[in-house]
């Protein structure tokens, strides 16, 4: 019996898409959980919570003449909910290595989804510019 490893075009372009969307810095977690993701917001994502909060009350002041009370309240409380959503979105990318993580990579000298069974080290080094010439050629 024989066996021969065949690679289809197919399988050539999901390993090249796989490849230009790979994360460009230090993954500190490939897939980090709800509570990681909360307790992992800095300064930045804090100032921009508060950002989005606030700016929710000229706005339901300016547009709802008779009610401007309840109108500012509902206003700031949809400015909050889209201020932590684009919030977690950038601590999550940061763990998952989307962003710029030197402050994560420097706090967090292990991998953080190894369960504690291992300690895989953070990977420092960024992605061979090799590799990523292939992804962008792939693209063209």
């Amino acid at each position: 019996m024989s066996y021969s490893i065949t690679t289809t075009s197919e399988q050539i372009s999901k390993f090249k898409s796989q490849l230009k969307n790979a994360p460009k810095y230090p993954v500190i977690c490939a897939s980090p959980t709800f509570t990681m993701t909360m307790l992992n917001m800095n300064t930045s994502d804090v100032a921009l919570l508060t950002a989005f909060t606030l700016s929710g009350a000229p706005v339901g002041w300016l547009f709802a003449a008779p009610l401007r009370i309840p109108t500012m309240k509902c206003a700031m409380v949809i400015g909050a909910v889209g201020g932590i959503t684009y919030a977690m979105q950038r601590s999550y990318q940061r763990l998952s290595g989307y962003l710029p993580n030197s402050s994560e990579v420097s706090k967090y000298s292990f991998r953080l989804d190894d369960n504690g069974i291992q300690k895989i080290p953070v990977r420092r080094d960024p992605i061979p510019q090799s590799i990523l010439d292939l992804a962008k050629d792939s693209s063209d």
